[in-house]
């Protein structure tokens, strides 16, 4: 009879779920990302749910713009990231990147909250190129990638720090 296979523990200590950061660091964070919040909700999910509702002449067809356009946000969205001395996989169900190998990251840098709400939140408006359910503007991280990059607010900094100095000893 086999063994069930166990993990070393150089293995968990090189690889590591980090969640995101969701909630505001102060009420001027919270005020910021609830306003950004809802300018977001207004031009991704109601407005065009009202405009086609009112071209159609129906609440249903709207309804129906509405859910498809917040399931497609849903698939999209990163709920956690898993670090491992492969890469980063931002765990979703759609959407770029994925992953990303170590060798393909350029950098990884904290992000500085007017970089994140004018590139990371509001352009482009969908997908942006920080898809949490994230209320703070502070405490993100930019993956550079070619001539890309997308953003992320780990809720353990310390162990992201710790992890990525790693693998990139030049990005944290």
């Amino acid at each position: 009879m086999l063994a069930a296979p166990h993990t070393s523990t150089l293995d968990r200590m090189n690889n590591l779920t980090i969640k995101p950061r969701l909630l505001p660091r102060g009420p001027a964070d919270m005020l910021l990302g609830v306003s950004v919040g809802v300018l977001q909700a207004a031009f991704l999910f109601y407005g065009p749910a009202i405009l086609v509702g009112y071209l159609f002449r129906s609440f249903w067809v709207g309804l129906v713009v509405f859910i498809v356009i917040f399931t497609a946000w849903i698939l999209l969205s990163v709920t956690k990231l898993h670090l491992s001395a492969e890469g980063v996989r931002f765990v979703r169900l759609l959407g770029s990147p994925k992953f990303l190998a170590w060798n393909e990251i350029q950098s990884i840098e904290p992000a500085p909250p007017r970089e994140l709400v004018l590139k990371g939140w509001l352009w482009p408006l969908f997908p942006a190129r920080e898809m949490t359910f994230c209320l703070s503007a502070m405490g993100h991280y930019r993956f550079r990638y070619g001539d890309r990059y997308t953003y992320f607010p780990p809720a353990d900094e310390s162990a992201f720090r710790g992890l990525i100095a790693k693998h990139l000893p030049h990005a944290a």
